[in-house]
């Protein structure tokens, strides 16, 4: 079934691709859609004023919105970083190949940054997770090998009807379960 196009193109000729004749009689049209990925690189650059405090002669500085923080990426880039490391496993090396395709510059290091940095502004609603998560009445959990650098770790999955928390730890023993709901 056809595609709603975002946009349509009538493509006529003047003349016949065999004898080059220019005496045509329309007898129809056929469509053909053409699917296509758009992908726009947008930059956005913040000016952020710097202030000298007369009071205490500290250097201050005006914040980003929106929690960014200076590495240059914005929130929705860094989502991709984020999912493109651990929901694709790709490694760093390749993510920096799939932002160079785009016009991204970017650098293992960087990368890894920002991971690190989603990780770090989670560990608030983690822990909400796990507090929930040990006040539940019932815990459904289980466990299942994964590989992580070709070494073998187990991911852990701790669930109610509201809440889920994944963990991943180089153990399938009873230990997890201690450490998580305690």
């Amino acid at each position: 079934e056809p595609l709603t196009p975002d946009q349509k193109i009538t493509l006529r000729t003047d003349r016949c691709q065999k004898c080059h004749g220019h005496r045509l009689k329309l007898r129809g049209t056929e469509t053909q859609q053409e699917i296509e990925v758009e992908r726009r690189r947008r930059v956005t650059e913040y000016t952020v004023a710097v202030y000298d405090c007369l009071d205490c002669g500290e250097e201050v500085r005006a914040t980003l919105p929106d929690g960014r923080v200076p590495v240059g990426y914005g929130p929705q880039l860094q989502t991709e970083i984020v999912l493109g490391k651990i929901e694709e496993r790709l490694p760093y090396r390749k993510l920096e190949e799939r932002l160079g395709r785009e016009g991204i510059p970017s650098c293992p290091a960087t990368l890894q940054a920002v991971v690190w940095n989603a990780s770090e502004r989670l560990k608030d609603e983690e822990a909400a997770i796990v507090q929930r998560l040990r006040a539940s009445p019932w815990v459904h959990a289980d466990e299942s090998s994964y590989r992580i650098d070709g070494r073998k770790v187990w991911i852990w999955v701790f669930c109610t009807d509201t809440d889920l928390l994944l963990v991943i730890r180089p153990s399938r023993g009873r230990g997890v379960v201690e450490e998580v709901l305690g």
